[in-house]
């Protein structure tokens, strides 16, 4: 059902785009249509990463979550709010979404980050633990 609701309201808003851009029809209800549809955009855009995030948090690790990935998207999610804010003057609910993905892309590289400096720290004592294990039994069995 859900499915079909965002299927409807993606059709709805390519046709009042094409109305507004293709045929120069400027309607107030077309374009505030186009920015109710933005700002739905911008709602689904701000918790897309939201169930990523938890699961991060509640791993304490990365997973299969590619990190260059995340790395690519942040200066290309900059580069657009750049343009559109301020280079195309576009209105806000077409340029809020990427501010909410890099906000959250922002916050997943943090949590990344953290856990795999805590998780190599971590790693790193319990190989020394070992090493001082194995030293200890084998002074040890020198002293039979």
């Amino acid at each position: 059902v859900l499915g079909f609701i965002l299927l409807v309201v993606a059709t709805l808003a390519t046709a009042a785009g094409v109305l507004y851009y293709r045929f120069n029809v400027d309607s107030y209800r077309i374009v505030f249509f186009a920015d109710v549809i933005g700002y739905m955009g911008a709602v689904c855009t701000g918790t897309q990463y939201l169930p990523q995030i938890w699961e991060t948090w509640r791993l304490q690790d990365a997973g299969s979550l590619s990190v260059v990935m995340l790395v690519m998207q942040l200066p290309g999610q900059f580069a657009v709010v750049i343009f559109q804010a301020f280079l195309n003057n576009a209105n806000v609910s077409t340029w809020l979404p990427n501010i909410f993905s890099i906000l959250e892309v922002s916050v997943l590289l943090v949590l990344i980050t953290v856990f795999a400096v805590r998780n190599c720290i971590a790693r790193r004592r319990v190989a020394d633990d070992l090493r001082l294990i194995n030293d200890d039994d084998d002074d040890d069995d020198d002293g039979d």
